[in-house]
């Protein structure tokens, strides 16, 4: 074990006196603290890792401005997609209601015929649970209840209570409330005028929201309606709402209606430390409100994936220049310590020097001027040695 800690101990020693050598090598007796080839890596890592963050930002900024400007402008799309789907699809079911009626009260009500129309119409309106009249009829969808959803008898109950949402109907106003809490079921129900004979008269059906459902976008978008008091009629996870009240009146896109008074809007708001995008548009009828929401962080997932790929690009970039202008920097360095240990020999009588360069550039050039000189002070010491030698003088 000793044995092992001495060992890794010694390289990490070795390790990091050649970094020591390596930042600051010793050239003869001097000791370089600034090395050029460090510098220049250094300085161009710096610049070229800055530039590149800047312009990354730069583009990274602008685009998630272009992106919320996008993402907000497709959740207002979607929303009012799905607020004219709403409409549509209550419009139709009143529509094909309206049909039904009017065939049994031409047929009559006991007849066989209607019996038979009613098994049809249920049988492909299958989301339909109930439909009744008061004083005239009560269909109900015998499929929807041997499901076990609810008791029939409950829906007959709630039927007969319901008299104030009635009386609205029969005087021409549209209601839609939420009957989830009192039948133990997800149900809606729709309260219409409906003109029998000569008297005006209300029809209330309840469906499923499985016929709502089906028309929301999945996924990323999250819907609801309310209706103007702020009754929570659907939502997207309405099946998480089994069997309790909503309301959402302080919901903050209910309270931007309220404030604004628009028949349509497009928000930011944030909602248990949660930032989303939100719109919301009233309907014509029984003036509901369906709101579409979207996190709004979802939209900018992929720009940082982007970034993130963009911070691995740089790191890559600025690793390779790095090498590349380490390599670069040899052709300076070298050269240069080449001259310097040349120096150190004419400075301790040394003039047998031949420096050796690969290019003719200016190191190159000073190289070769270097070692002109060299011999130049090499013969004029051998000159003088010869003048001044007293044996020469004797012999000569």
């Amino acid at each position: 074990m000793k044995t092992n800690v001495k060992s890794v101990s010694g390289s990490l020693k070795k390790l990091f006196l050649k970094l020591i050598n390596f930042v600051n090598p010793k050239i003869g007796d001097v000791r370089v603290l600034f090395p050029i080839g460090v510098k220049l890596v250094v300085f161009f890592a710096l610049v070229l890792f800055t530039v590149l963050v800047v312009i990354n930002s730069l583009i990274a900024g602008r685009a998630s401005k272009n992106l919320e400007i996008t993402a907000s402008e497709a959740n207002f799309s979607v929303n009012s997609l799905m607020a004219a789907e709403v409409e549509s699809r209550l419009y139709s079911v009143r529509k094909d209601v309206y049909l039904l009626l009017d065939f049994l009260h031409l047929a009559g009500e006991d007849s066989q015929l209607s019996r038979q129309a009613a098994s049809v119409f249920f049988e492909r309106s299958y989301f339909i649970a109930a439909i009744y009249v008061p004083g005239f009829t009560e269909l109900l969808n015998d499929q929807f209840f041997n499901s076990g959803k609810t008791n029939p008898d409950s829906v007959t109950l709630w039927f007969s209570r319901q008299t104030e949402q009635i009386r609205k109907a029969r005087q021409g106003e549209a209601v839609i409330v939420n009957p989830t809490a009192d039948l133990g079921t997800p149900l809606l129900a729709l309260f219409y005028p409906w003109q029998q004979s000569s008297s005006e008269e209300a029809v209330v059906i309840l469906f499923s929201p499985d016929a709502l459902a089906e028309i929301f976008y999945p996924a990323s978008y999250n819907t609801f309606i309310a209706g103007p008091d702020g009754e929570l009629l659907f939502h997207t996870n309405y099946r998480k709402l089994l069997g309790s009240s909503q309301n959402v009146s302080e919901h903050p896109l209910f309270k931007a209606f309220l404030k604004t008074g628009a028949r349509d809007l497009r928000i930011v708001f944030t909602e248990n430390r949660v930032k989303y995008f939100g719109a919301g548009k009233i309907i014509s009828l029984g003036g509901l409100e369906v709101f579409t929401y979207q996190e709004y962080e979802l939209p900018f997932k992929a720009t940082a994936a982007l970034f993130m790929r963009n911070v691995f690009l740089i790191v890559s970039t600025v690793f390779v220049s790095v090498i590349f202008v380490w390599f670069m920097s040899k052709t300076i360095t070298v050269p240069v310590r080449r001259l310097m240990e040349a120096v150190s020999q004419v400075k301790e009588g040394q003039f047998d020097i031949k420096l050796k360069y690969r290019f003719p550039d200016e190191i190159g050039i000073l190289s070769q001027k270097f070692t002109e000189m060299a011999k130049s002070l090499s013969a004029r010491e051998k000159s003088w040695i010869k003048v001044n030698d007293p044996a020469e003088k004797y012999y000569g």
